[in-house]
């Protein structure tokens, strides 16, 4: 029997001025559209696929986070949400020098936050002005030294396809030597798909002893501290021995993988 495939999660972020187009790149990647009926920033989309890695095929679940524009690149640099991405696409329109300008206090700030996770630069809106991208992707040499960049459009999809796999691949080579962040036990498994189950109602402590067998109260308390602190479940303690759990939006995802 052939070894399982090795699951990994990949959490990205997309980042940049406002108005460049992350919104409109994260709804063209993540669903091959614009979903012009769609208001507002998606904030984080998530799906499964397979990544064939230098190690051999990956399961990836990927989270494409999109970093507001309203925040400064000083905000970034001490932005928590970057310590657990695994890369980041930096995003400038060829309309606004201002926009490509600003991403010599964007890209390091955020590459520092996020500990040297691979990125690249996107520079979008080569439907309309295909004539700046040489000059553009020269600054990019010259001020980012070592940033791929890249062309494209998220209006016709062009270049996004692209750049998005480009940069999924090196952070699977980032992350698949690294310890599986997301190795939730059998037990844990359990409490997240009953949490998943259960929506907003939540899972006490008293219905988890009950549903998880095997496992006796310092147990239950034990998977329950991993699944908080991967972000998979938030909990409300009502005392020193009773406590409630709810399912976050990262631990529906991860549920329907777990449960796959």
């Amino acid at each position: 029997m052939p070894p399982p495939i090795p699951r990994r999660e990949v959490r990205l972020s997309i980042i940049g001025e406002a108005e460049v187009g992350k919104t409109s790149l994260a709804r063209r990647y993540a669903h091959g559209t614009l979903d012009e009926g769609h208001e507002g920033p998606l904030g984080e989309v998530t799906s499964v696929l397979q990544v064939q890695s230098t190690e051999g095929p990956v399961e990836v679940l990927l989270a494409v986070f999109e970093y507001p524009g309203s925040r400064t690149p000083a905000e970034a640099a001490d932005e928590p949400a970057f310590r657990n991405k695994h890369g980041f696409l930096a995003v400038a329109d060829l309309m606004s020098r201002r926009s490509l300008d600003a991403l010599k206090e964007w890209v390091p700030a955020v590459a520092k936050a996020t500990g040297g996770a691979p990125h690249r630069v996107f520079l979008n809106k080569s439907d309309v002005v295909p004539e700046r991208a040489g000059s553009f992707l020269r600054w990019v040499q010259a001020n980012l030294p070592g940033v791929p960049g890249s062309v494209g459009s998220a209006r016709t999809g062009e270049g996004v396809l692209e750049a998005f796999d480009a940069l999924l691949l090196e952070a699977v080579a980032h992350v698949i030597g690294q310890p599986d962040d997301l190795a939730v036990s059998e037990s844990g498994a359990i409490i997240l798909r009953y949490a998943a189950k259960r929506g907003t109602t939540g899972v006490t402590l008293k219905e988890l002893l009950r549903i998880v067998r095997g496992q006796d109260f310092q147990g239950i308390v034990a998977e329950v501290d991993v699944l908080v602190h991967l972000g998979l479940v938030a909990r409300e303690d009502f005392g020193p021995a009773s406590f409630r759990i709810t399912i976050t939006e990262r631990g529906e995802s991860v549920a329907q993988w777990v449960a796959a």
